[in-house]
């Protein structure tokens, strides 16, 4: 498994047990020049985790290096006759849609991250080996960072949103239902795109709802324009975070679920549950004054 270390990696990891051979990257130390022939040496499969999660400012040449590395790894598992199981992202077909993103649908990347995960995407395809490959949504769960766990601490805090006049949609995944998902793409191989998700999409006052019950806070929404919460976004550089706060993106995953036999076997509310006893566990209550 390559990028045992991350999020995701550490919970297939602890799925597989003893099958999985984890293989991280320390130090940048995986990369195309890796001896990959013999990383790969005694494999059935190989899941390849190994991409950043987020896009380092000021250069795109990272992403040629992302892509050159998914090439050694293709050929590498081509040639020992490996199963390959790549994880790519929902992003690779843009922020927002107006119906529900499809596995034909063309790629249409807005940012480099998407870019990125689209160019392995097709790195990998280039060198022939069988890939696997899973264009999940926004992976939540114990141990969750960034943007969601910002959420999570916002609700937390008991202060007034501006959320209530939000009407959207947005697919999440819970982390486990991920990880049965890449289980059941390892064996036998499954080659192709697969789209997955929760079985809920719910809008940003939903999941702020739920976060909240889950965390015995009130959720304090009050009515503001999402035009002007997006101009405002717009005016504080944060365009991109009131996108995924205001805007749609769903995906149909019933083309996943008819040939995989998959289905999320942890609701949407019931993860957010457990995500959020994960982090009460390291952020007691605020007692109130």
């Amino acid at each position: 498994m390559l990028g045992a270390g991350g999020f995701i990696g550490q919970a297939l990891c602890a799925r597989l047990g003893a099958a999985a051979v984890a293989v991280t990257r320390a130090r940048g130390t995986l990369s195309a020049a890796t001896d990959w022939a013999r990383v790969l040496d005694g494999a059935e499969a190989v899941v390849h985790l190994a991409n950043r999660a987020h896009a380092p400012a000021g250069t795109d040449a990272w992403i040629d290096a992302e892509a050159a590395m998914a090439a050694a790894v293709g050929r590498a598992a081509r040639a020992a006759g490996v199963r390959l199981v790549y994880l790519s992202s929902i992003k690779v077909y843009g922020e927002t849609s107006a119906t529900p993103f499809r596995a034909d649908d063309a790629p249409h990347p807005a940012d480099a991250y998407g870019r990125a995960k689209l160019q392995s995407e097709e790195a990998l395809a280039a060198s022939g080996a069988s890939v696997t490959i899973i264009r999940p949504p926004l992976v939540y769960g114990p141990g969750v960072k960034a943007n969601f766990l910002a959420l999570i601490r916002l609700v937390d805090r008991g202060l007034p949103l501006p959320f209530a006049s939000i009407d959207n949609r947005r697919s999440f995944i819970f982390l486990d239902n991920l990880v049965d998902l890449i289980v059941a793409g390892i064996a036998p191989a499954h080659p192709g795109i697969y789209l997955a998700r929760d079985d809920d999409e719910p809008s940003t006052p939903a999941l702020i709802r739920l976060i909240a019950t889950s965390l015995a806070r009130p959720a304090r929404l009050f009515a503001c324009p999402p035009a002007l919460l997006s101009g405002v976004a717009r005016m504080l550089g944060q365009s991109g975070t009131a996108e995924r706060l205001l805007g749609t993106l769903r995906l149909d995953d019933s083309a996943t679920r008819q040939a995989l036999g998959w289905r999320p076997k942890i609701s949407l509310a019931d993860g957010i549950a457990l995500t959020c006893q994960w982090y009460r566990r390291g952020n007691p209550p605020i007692k109130s004054a």
